[in-house]
């Protein structure tokens, strides 16, 4: 049987930068940046390998905006990335459910990737609307009169 993964809220693909600390021993922190974020979870490259189901502290930081948002999460999943650099050093992608925000990062996190991907989405249509344009109305080449 396959497996497919539902996910409650939309993500964005966007590189952020993240700090992590973990709540528990081993503790480690370090830098991450992510691949996408949600309002529920964030998808984040690091390269520290941590346990499966260990607390995490995060820092995430949105472009203008001046104070990240804090939030506490659990991670759920993490696999080695294939890519390995010219340093030979391991990287690993994981996967992060989000725990607990104050209301205010919530909101600012919500907004952040409703405006992103509105943003996106506006661009895309005027990419659409441009091809079709082209199409039914054609430029006369250049020099013609």
């Amino acid at each position: 049987m396959s497996t497919f993964e539902y996910r409650k809220l939309l993500r964005a693909n966007i590189l952020l930068k993240v700090l992590y600390k973990t709540r528990s021993w081993p503790l480690l922190e370090g830098i991450a940046y992510s691949k996408n974020v949600g309002a529920t979870g964030i998808n984040i490259i690091m390269d520290d390998k941590i346990d499966k189901n260990t607390d995490l502290e995060l820092r995430i930081f949105f472009p203008e905006h001046d104070n990240p948002v804090y939030v506490k999460g659990k991670l759920i999943w993490q696999c080695r990335c294939s890519y390995v650099p010219e340093s030979k050093k391991q990287y690993f992608s994981c996967g992060i459910q989000f725990s607990d925000m104050s209301p205010e990062d919530a909101i600012r996190t919500s907004d952040f990737i409703r405006d992103l991907l509105k943003n996106r989405s506006d661009a895309e249509v005027r990419k659409i609307v441009e091809i079709i344009e082209n199409i039914k109305h054609p430029k006369p080449p250049a020099g013609s009169v």
